[in-house]
C-alpha cells in the first residue's frame, strides 16, 4: 500500500552516493535485495548537485563513502541543516568501518526529556 508521498508504507528510501564506484555499486546491489528498502543510486557532479538529489529523492538514509571526492560528512550535515530527519552512514573501505550520524528533531515538553535524549541508544 502506498502513502500520500508515493512510498510504500514501512519502506525506507536509501540514497547511495557515488554509485558508479565499486563500493557504491556493491552497496546498491546488496541493499536492493531488501524488500523494505527503496534504493536509489546517484553520482552527483558536485556538492550542489548532491544537495539537489537529496531534496529530489527525499531519502531516509544517505550512504556515502569515506573516500568520496564530492563532500565529507561534516560538510554534508552542514549543507543539509534544514533537511528533515535522516541518517547518514559513512562507509570506509580501508578498515571496514561505518560512521553513523542521525539527525532527529524531538519535542521536549519536560526537563527530563533532555536526560532521556542523552541516554538514548
Amino acid at each position: 500500500m502506498k502513502s500520500n508521498n508515493g512510498r510504500y508504507i514501512g519502506t525506507q528510501r536509501v540514497l547511495v552516493i557515488d554509485n558508479r564506484t565499486i563500493m557504491g555499486a556493491g552497496v546498491e546491489t546488496l541493499l536492493s535485495n531488501r524488500i523494505n528498502l527503496q534504493v536509489i543510486g546517484t553520482t552527483p557532479k558536485d556538492e550542489a548537485d548532491l544537495v539537489r538529489n537529496v531534496w529530489q529523492f527525499s531519502p531516509d538514509v544517505i550512504i556515502l563513502s569515506h573516500q568520496s571526492q564530492i563532500t565529507n560528512p561534516v560538510r554534508l550535515l552542514s549543507l543539509l541543516n534544514n533537511y528533515r530527519s535522516f541518517r547518514l552512514i559513512v562507509v570506509s573501505e580501508d578498515d571496514n568501518t561505518m560512521e553513523i550520524y542521525e539527525k532527529r528533531q524531538v519535542t521536549a515538553s519536560h526537563h527530563s526529556d533532555l536526560a532521556t535524549a542523552v541516554q538514548w541508544n
